[in-house]
């Protein structure tokens, strides 16, 4: 089991994206649906036991309802028709695994970047063209399981969560 490996991802994301000023104004989204996107995956296993993982994914959201702020305090409830939050995730984990014949359980704990991303472009409730991002760096910890279909490829289901997100992730990765 030892090298490197390559896979892909379905994730279905909560979004707990953090209030943030850009350009003068606060924006925290009240209500959000269930994100969901597609990942790819690096890793290399050092033996059975441990490996070392790099990451990106992209989660996509609708945003409900969200509460503006200005620089004069001026505080609006602002429902959004059919506006996007995007979420990209750039990580680098440490997974410790127990093998058991084809099915392997393992714990992950690393670090990530978290950038989500909104534009606000209607002419409703007198917003208009604001935009909005926040760029934070989380420790993260997770766990999953990976079943081995057979010599080189693995189905794979794990949990990860962080102060910003929690990710539930399904995929297939690809023993080189």
């Amino acid at each position: 089991m030892k090298g490197f490996y390559a896979g892909i991802r379905y994730n279905l994301t909560n979004a707990k994206p953090p209030e943030e000023i850009d350009s003068g104004v606060r924006m925290q989204p009240t209500s959000v649906d269930r994100g969901s996107g597609i990942g790819a995956n690096l890793g290399y296993n050092f033996n059975k036991y441990l490996a070392l993982e790099g990451a990106i994914a992209s989660s996509s959201f609708n945003i409900k309802e969200a509460t503006l702020t200005n620089r004069s305090s001026t505080t609006i409830k602002y429902v959004p028709d059919d506006h996007e939050m995007t979420l990209t995730v750039i990580t680098l984990d440490v997974k410790v695994s127990y093998p058991v014949d084809r099915f392997m359980p393992y714990v992950q704990l690393g670090y990530g970047q978290y950038r989500y991303k909104a534009d606000f472009r209607s002419q409703a409730n007198g917003i208009a063209g604001i935009g909005w991002s926040s760029n934070t760096n989380e420790a993260r910890i997770g766990g999953g399981a990976s079943v081995r279909l057979n010599a080189s490829l693995f189905f794979d289901l794990r949990y990860v969560t962080s102060q910003v997100a929690n990710m539930t992730e399904v995929g297939l990765s690809y023993l080189f």
